[in-house]
This record gives C-alpha cells, sequence and structure tokens, in this order.
C-alpha cells in the first residue's frame, strides 16, 4: 500500500496472477516463499521488508480489534 501500486500492476512485475494477488491480500491465500520474494522484488524491497510490513500490519489490527471489543 505504501508503494501506490494499484493490483494490477503490482502483480504484473511480480509475474502473478491480479486475482493471486488479490486472494493473497485478503487472506484467503497465504503465499510460499517463491511467492513472497516475487511480491517484494515488484516492490522493491527484500522479502524481510515485506514480511516485517505484514506483522506490523496485522499487530496494529489486532491491537485496533482488541480496544473495540473493551469499549463495545
Amino acid at each position: 500500500k505504501d508503494k501506490k501500486l494499484s493490483q494490477e500492476v503490482c502483480s504484473g512485475l511480480a509475474n502473478l496472477a491480479r486475482s493471486h494477488l488479490s486472494m493473497i491480500e485478503s487472506g484467503d491465500k497465504q503465499p510460499n516463499f517463491e511467492t513472497i520474494w516475487r511480491i517484494s522484488l515488484a516492490l522493491n524491497m527484500y522479502p524481510h521488508e515485506l514480511v516485517r510490513q505484514v506483522e506490523e500490519e496485522a499487530e496494529r489490527m489486532e491491537l485496533e480489534n482488541m480496544k473495540n471489543m473493551n469499549t463495545n
């Protein structure tokens, strides 16, 4: 998201089907290492940087969900 690439462009750069990338983004599919590698190269980053960003986003979402549960 920070790179401001559309799914169409990113999937093309990563040589993946756009639908496959969409399923990964939505959590319906789990990428293997080769797919993580391809996506990271398309985003001009190292695979560990991509994984770190995904982990940080997951943690942020988990904290947000916990806050919402405590206020309801």
